[in-house]
């Protein structure tokens, strides 16, 4: 086969030789995403950089004296990685080394590289107009179009030239393309007699029952609708009869009161004209009568004013006071009803579901991560807070350089860090793009200004701000605490854990701290804020444990999650950090149980996925942007971007 393949070869190029040459290697950068092209090659490394790479690289301490070599362009220092076309299935033939690509030049519609790796070049789909093909009649290789379309790789299933054959498809196994195309043929009649079947049989079928639903849909919404009205008629009245009965008990406790009021006042008033009776009769014996009338009036005195009772005992009725009930949405909804979509559907309904594909379809528990880079920026120690600044890039700080801001981007570059007179807990960035910082032991909130300027924008003293999150609407709103103390039988009546709100211009809105008389935080860690704009807050309540807390617009606990309920951990949920992505998620990174968390927006866990340490070693922080990629900072000091949503 391989001899008349150098046949076929030699007559469609004309040539004299059966050696074919690939063209010279162009090495490809082993960090970026993209085929960038290399420029240099790290020594001790082994791995190509492009130019921005290898600054990136030499920017690390630990690589700073890594000598590199420039990789040159002329021909003559490209190694030679010519083929001989009759010994292509030769086992002595190695494969072309990783990451090195070849040029090849290719139709302005495949704007695709081939990698040098075999199995990477399934990408390459070759377009061919198969209805004005006639059979046996070769069509020119989309890839080289000079060269004719010979055979049809099996492993890749593509159909090959001479050069593919030579360059990406080294010991693969081959058939002609009539061979090819009569099993594609054969293999299309017997997965289509089941289509045909369902399409007669079942779809007609589907079709007519659809339109009976759909008249018996009206009907039955109409009613569902109905149901809601004399459900909230129901509810009214309910409410209605409940706050009269309320409202009688507290006019008749009133009644009462009143009339225990004008007992008490009578029984003071008579005590009032006795006791002044008495004095009334002293004083104006002392100041008229002589020293021998007081001497032998000293026994009626003394005897008068000891007789006064001075034992007062009052009993003050209290007014009634109205404890209003929690009324979070998720409990108005218990209480109201909800719709409920049937588990089957009915009679009347069509189910379209193709045979067999009921057991590929499967619900997973995990969060699909796929790993796009990981950096090592913290110098061993945990990135413990990072905010999204764009699309491209977040600032961050470590537990290494708490005094520091650094700015990451998502290709791996870091800027020269910020250098501070404070210690950073966290950090936020507004919508114009200046950056908030708490400052726990200087007790403020400091700000950045786009010019560099840094100034104080609100003064926490004496409390100490924690967590700090930008609102949309340009609010701030930070977590404050009198100290850091996560016990609560370590917490006194007086100590302040607190969510205050502060304007544009530094003044506070609103200060959350109680629901009636119960505290809503042990220590409020983190905040952030939900694309619905409402508020969730990260309350530590211990070292290792911890939950979430959403707030409803008119700031009502929403929900509280203290970790998946229908998944079984080995350890407490403990969270570190949490993100709001503009997609409904809330993220949070939970450190006990090395996993990441995704719920909707009532608190329901979507996604639950624990990383190995071999990746991951303990998350510590996360962020997102607006295209799908995470940002999970860990304890080791590396930042790992992943992706989580495919973007649209």
């Amino acid at each position: 086969m391989m001899s008349a393949l150098s046949e076929r070869s030699e007559k469609s190029d004309s040539a004299n030789s059966s050696q074919i040459r690939t063209p010279k290697p162009v090495y490809v950068c082993s960090v970026c995403t993209d085929e960038v092209k290399a420029k240099y090659l790290c020594q001790p490394c082994k791995k190509y950089f492009c130019e921005k790479c290898k600054s990136s690289h030499t920017s690390n301490a630990q690589n700073a004296k890594h000598k590199f070599t420039e990789i040159l362009e002329t021909e003559s220092e490209t190694p030679d990685l010519s083929l001989d076309l009759a010994k292509v299935s030769s086992p002595e033939i190695q494969k072309t080394p990783p990451r090195v690509v070849t040029s090849v030049t290719s139709s302005p519609k495949n704007t695709s590289r081939s990698t040098g790796r075999a199995k990477n070049h399934n990408d390459h789909t070759v377009h061919m107009d198969y209805g004005n093909t006639p059979r046996g009649k070769y069509s020119k290789c989309q890839r080289h179009p000079t060269k004719d379309i010979q055979l049809h790789c099996v492993e890749c299933n593509k159909i090959v030239c001479s050069e593919c054959i030579v360059e990406v498809h080294q010991r693969h196994q081959f058939v002609s393309i009539e061979e090819a195309g009569t099993r594609l043929k054969g293999h299309f009649h017997t997965i289509l007699a089941p289509v045909k079947t369902f399409y007669h049989d079942e779809l007609e079928t589907a079709y007519n029952n659809l339109e009976v639903s759909e008249e018996q849909y009206s009907v039955k919404t109409e009613q569902t609708i109905d149901d809601i009205h004399k459900r909230a008629s129901q509810l009214h009245e309910d409410i209605d009869r409940i706050r009269d009965s309320i409202i009688s008990s507290i006019e008749t406790k009133q009644k009462q009161d009143m009339d225990e009021f004008v007992t008490t006042k009578e029984v003071l008033s008579d005590r009032l004209a006795q006791t002044g009776d008495v004095i009334s009769r002293v004083e104006n014996a002392i100041e008229n009568d002589n020293d021998t009338s007081m001497l032998r009036a000293e026994h009626d005195f003394t005897t008068l004013i000891t007789n006064v009772d001075r034992n007062l005992t009052l009993r003050e009725p209290k007014p009634a006071r109205f404890a209003a009930g929690l009324s979070t949405e998720e409990r108005v909804k218990d209480l109201f009803g909800n719709t409920v979509q049937a588990d089957e559907p009915d009679n009347t309904m069509a189910t379209w579901r193709m045979r067999g594909a009921e057991d590929k379809l499967e619900i997973s528990k995990d969060l699909d991560l796929s790993r796009v880079l990981s950096v090592p920026v913290g110098d061993g120690q945990p990135i413990h807070t990072m905010v999204a600044l764009g699309h491209a890039e977040v600032w961050f700080s470590t537990m290494a350089n708490s005094k520091q801001a650094q700015l990451f981007g998502i290709d791996g570059r870091i800027e020269k860090p910020l250098e501070l007179e404070f210690s950073v807990k966290d950090l936020s960035v507004s919508r114009p793009g200046d950056l908030f910082l708490s400052c726990f032991d200087t007790r403020c909130v400091k700000r950045i200004r786009l010019n560099g300027t840094v100034e104080t924008f609100y003064n926490t003293s004496p409390l100490h701000p924690l967590g700090i999150h930008v609102l949309r609407s340009g609010s701030v709103i930070v977590c404050v605490v009198d100290q850091i103390s996560i016990n609560m039988k370590q917490m006194k009546p007086y100590s302040k854990r607190q969510l205050v709100k502060i304007s544009k211009t530094g003044k506070v809105i609103k200060r959350m701290a109680y629901n009636l008389d119960l505290r809503l935080f042990t220590l409020p860690f983190k905040v952030n804020e939900t694309v619905d704009e409402e508020i969730v807050v990260l309350d530590k309540s211990s070292k290792d444990k911890g939950r979430l807390i959403m707030f409803t617009r008119n700031e009502q606990v929403k929900f509280v999650y203290n970790g998946p309920q229908s998944i079984r951990t080995e350890y407490p949920f403990c969270p570190m950090d949490l993100v709001c992505d503009n997609f409904g998620h809330t993220i949070v990174v939970d450190s006990n149980n090395n996993a990441i968390h995704m719920l909707d927006k009532f608190g329901k866990v979507l996604r639950f996925h624990q990383i190995g340490r071999d990746w991951i070693d303990i998350p510590w922080s996360v962020a997102v942007d607006n295209r799908g990629l995470m940002l999970v900072g860990d304890s080791a000091g590396t930042m790992h971007i992943l992706r989580y949503l495919l973007s649209s």
